[in-house]
């Protein structure tokens, strides 16, 4: 009888140290989960900041763009204005040259 009731004994400390083993390496697992879970949070918040900061230089990229652009098509608009100038200025000049050959002629 005293035989038996340590063998139930015995069995109920081995399950007892069982659980306590089991619960340590839960335990454990948790703890490694924890740290994974803060190296992705710490990943996130690192990529966060890199996308503001990309948004912020794309920003930055399309108001320097813009206004570049505005630059190059008010020198396009200045450049045909010029154009425009030049071949009235030359047609001006063969009037002229046209005109002084006409009065070489008539001398």
């Amino acid at each position: 009888k005293v035989l038996g009731a340590v063998a139930v004994e015995n069995g109920m400390l081995a399950e007892i140290e069982a659980h306590r083993q089991g619960r340590g390496r839960v335990m454990q697992q948790y703890h490694e989960l924890e740290a994974a879970l803060d190296a992705e949070r710490h990943l996130s918040a690192e990529l966060q900041a890199r996308c503001q900061e990309s948004r912020l230089e794309v920003d930055r990229l399309q108001e320097e763009l813009s206004w570049t652009s505005s630059r190059l098509a008010s020198q396009a608009r200045e450049t045909e204005e010029q154009g425009a100038r030049a071949r009235t200025l030359n047609e001006q000049l063969r009037e002229s040259q046209d005109r002084v050959a006409e009065l070489k002629k008539e001398l």
